[in-house]
């Protein structure tokens, strides 16, 4: 493994110390029932114009993050749209002695020429622990979802969620107890409307994708988890993120009142469930790849490898932001390849879907 991430949770070749569970964890008061409302409609975040009204124009190579990254570790971002900026919340060990993992924020805007980003802080520090805090998901305007390796857990990383208030004081930290197993569980992925929910785990030897139906079966203790194995393959398979995407403009239009015959205006594309994910199955390019796959009727396709993301070295925890009018989905995914600041830094590039047209 390239960089120093020896307490981060990349499954393979990195060793983690994770902390054995010191008590059971106690019920979740949360009802099966419960509806995830998530904060933004197809798992993606909607960016702003740049100040001329023009979109931005999105690079199809990777660039960094150079206002947020570091010497030190900086990866596992999730965003969401705040009126005119993006907020990205990621990992980092900046600011521990240790190099611990926790939490930060930082306000992204894509203009039309380039993006800039706030100073990071710290963000959620009353859920924050001496441990490490990896892979946040925005559950909502007010919950986010984490893995920790904590003291109290069922197992080494497990996932939790806080609720939290506007000033980011945030309530102490329930586990998924339906998800989490003596193993290592992480990368919570869903969003609203969608049917099913992720997530990563090793509960049977190496990083495989699970999932949960349907998604709100999440907060529920009987969540019966089960292995996706059209994602999952012999490598560790990692961090996923879904989102919806219409593979194209003119793709696959499905009328919107088919008995009438409408005309063409009347049409609209059908959008797909898609999944980004990291991966270290053969085939790729080296280390942890990009890949990419597409539910079409209730079925993942094989994963495609992001190819012009990945590189010899290791791209890890991709997540999808919608660029509004026209601008394109923009990529953010972390990798240790050589020219960063030092250890995993972020990159942003346009999405190209691998499916097509």
């Amino acid at each position: 493994m390239h960089g120093r991430m020896h307490s981060s949770p990349l499954p393979p070749h990195a060793a983690i110390p994770m902390k054995l569970p010191s008590h059971s964890i106690r019920k979740l008061a949360a009802a099966v029932g419960l509806v995830l409302v998530a904060n933004a409609p197809n798992g993606c975040i909607c960016s702003h114009l740049g100040p001329k009204g023009e979109p931005p124009e999105l690079p199809s190579d990777p660039h960094p993050l150079s206002d947020l990254n570091t010497e030190f570790d900086d990866f596992n971002a999730a965003a969401r749209y705040r009126t005119v900026d993006v907020e990205l919340v990621f990992s980092s060990n900046r600011a521990s002695p240790d190099r611990t993992f926790d939490l930060f924020t930082s306000q992204l805007r894509f203009t039309e020429r380039d993006v800039s980003a706030s100073p990071a802080v710290p963000f959620l520090s009353d859920a924050m622990s001496p441990a490490n805090e990896y892979g946040p998901l925005f559950l909502g305007d007010t919950m986010l979802a984490f893995a920790s390796d904590r003291s109290g857990g069922a197992g080494k990383l497990d996932l939790y969620r806080t609720n939290f208030a506007r000033d980011a004081s945030s309530a102490p930290p329930e586990a998924f107890t339906g998800l989490n197993s003596p193993a290592n569980d992480a990368y919570l992925a869903t969003y609203a409307g969608a049917a099913l929910a992720l997530f990563a785990s090793d509960r049977n030897g190496s990083y495989d994708i699970f999932e949960v139906l349907p998604h709100e079966k999440i907060f529920a203790p009987d969540a019966r988890p089960q292995l996706v194995s059209a994602l999952s393959s012999s490598a560790h398979d990692t961090a996923p993120f879904l989102f919806e995407h219409t593979p194209s403009p003119e793709a696959e239009r499905v009328s919107l009142n088919p008995r009438r015959g409408k005309p063409r205006e009347h049409y609209e594309a059908q959008r797909h469930a898609y999944v980004v994910f990291a991966s270290g199955r053969a085939g790729g390019r080296g280390g942890f790849d990009l890949y990419c796959s597409r539910l079409d009727e209730g079925r993942w396709q094989e994963p495609r490898p992001l190819t012009e993301l990945n590189s010899p070295s290791d791209e890890f925890r991709p997540i999808i932001a919608d660029m509004s009018f026209g601008g394109g989905e923009v990529i953010i995914f972390s990798s240790n390849r050589p020219g960063g600041k030092g250890g995993f830094d972020l990159y942003y590039a346009k999405f190209e879907d691998p499916f097509g047209s």
